[in-house]
C-alpha cells in the first residue's frame, strides 16, 4: 500500500513538474565567429516545434522575450503548426509569425507537420503559406534566399523532407545531400559570408555536413522529451532511446548545428528536465576563420 502511494505521489509530482515546464521557456545563448567584416555582429534567434502552443495571451510572453534579445533575424525551423491524426492547429503559429514579421526578418522552413499538412490537406497548407508570405515571412520550401544587412551577406536555405523520405532514410539520405546542393546552387554563385540551412531533422547531420553549409538550425526531437542527466534526451519521435543530437550544439567537419529543444508538444504532452527553449546565436566578425 505504501509503495502504491509513493508511486502515485511520484507520478503526480512528475506530471505537475511537466505542466510547469510546458508553460515556461528560457533563452539559450550561443556565441561564434564568422568571416564577416571585422567588427560586424549578427544575432540569430531560432524558433522550432511550437506546435501551435502559446505563452500568454496572443503569445505576449514569447514576444517580450524576442524583443529583449533584439535579433537581426529570426529563423523558424519547422513544426510551428500541428497536423496530427486529422487535427490541424495553426492559429497561434500564424499569429506569432505575423507579429514577428512586422518587426524582424523571419525565415521559415517546413517540419514534418507542415509536410504532412501539404500532403493531406493541400488547400490548408496553401492557406498557411500564403498567410505567412503576405505577412512578409520568407517561406523556404526547398528554396534559398540571399539576405544582406550592414555589409553582411547570408545565404539562407530551407530543406523540406517528406514523411515517405524519412521512413526510408537509408535510401533517401543521399537524396537529402543532393537536394541541399541543388537548393544552394539556385542562388547567385557569389560566396556569402555565411551559409545557413534550416533543416528540421538533426538526424541527417552527416549528410548536411557534406554540403557547403556553415550553420544548421534543427529541432524535431523536442529535446528528447525527458532529459536524463549525463545521458541527454530519452526518446526520439521514432521512439529511439537516447537519440544523439536531441538538443544543444554539435560540430561536424566545417559545419555547426544548433538543435532546439522546441517550444511545444503534441502526441506526448510531457516534458521533464526539458524546459522549452529559444536558442540565440550571437556571431562576431573576424578577418579570417570559421563560424565556430
Amino acid at each position: 500500500m505504501n509503495s502504491l502511494l509513493l508511486l502515485g505521489g511520484t507520478g503526480g509530482a512528475a506530471l505537475l513538474r511537466s505542466e510547469y515546464e510546458r508553460r515556461h521557456f528560457h533563452i539559450t545563448e550561443y556565441t561564434g565567429e564568422a568571416d564577416f567584416p571585422e567588427g560586424k555582429t549578427l544575432t540569430i534567434l531560432q524558433l522550432a516545434d511550437l506546435h501551435d502552443w502559446h505563452f500568454g495571451k496572443n503569445g505576449k510572453r514569447l514576444l517580450r522575450a524576442v524583443k529583449s534579445v533584439s535579433p537581426d533575424l529570426i529563423v523558424a525551423s519547422g513544426d510551428m503548426l500541428v497536423c496530427k491524426g486529422g487535427r490541424v492547429g495553426m492559429e497561434h503559429a500564424l499569429s506569432l509569425l505575423r507579429t514577428l514579421a512586422e518587426n524582424w526578418p523571419v525565415f521559415a522552413s517546413n517540419g514534418n507537420h507542415e509536410e504532412r499538412l501539404k500532403k493531406t490537406q493541400p488547400s490548408a497548407y496553401e492557406f498557411y503559406t500564403n498567410e505567412l508570405r503576405n505577412a512578409g515571412v520568407h517561406v523556404l520550401d526547398n528554396e534559398a534566399v540571399i539576405w544582406k544587412k550592414n555589409g553582411i551577406c547570408l545565404k539562407i536555405a530551407g530543406l523540406s523532407v517528406t514523411e515517405k523520405e524519412e521512413r526510408h532514410y537509408k535510401e533517401s539520405k543521399e537524396l537529402f545531400k543532393k537536394r541541399v546542393m541543388k537548393i544552394l546552387a539556385k542562388k547567385e554563385k557569389k560566396a556569402a559570408d555565411l551559409t545557413v540551412l534550416l533543416a528540421h531533422n538533426p538526424e541527417y547531420i552527416f549528410e548536411y555536413a557534406q554540403t557547403p553549409v556553415d550553420l544548421i538550425f534543427a529541432g524535431h526531437y523536442h529535446g528528447g522529451i525527458i532529459r536524463v542527466p549525463r545521458f541527454g534526451g530519452l526518446v526520439s519521435p521514432k521512439l529511439k532511446l537516447f537519440p544523439p543530437f536531441s538538443r544543444g550544439e554539435f560540430y561536424l567537419d566545417d559545419s555547426r548545428m544548433i538543435v532546439s529543444g522546441g517550444l511545444g508538444c503534441h502526441t506526448i504532452p510531457l516534458r521533464l528536465n526539458n524546459i522549452p527553449e529559444i536558442p540565440v546565436l550571437r556571431i562576431t566578425g573576424k578577418t579570417a576563420g570559421s563560424a565556430r
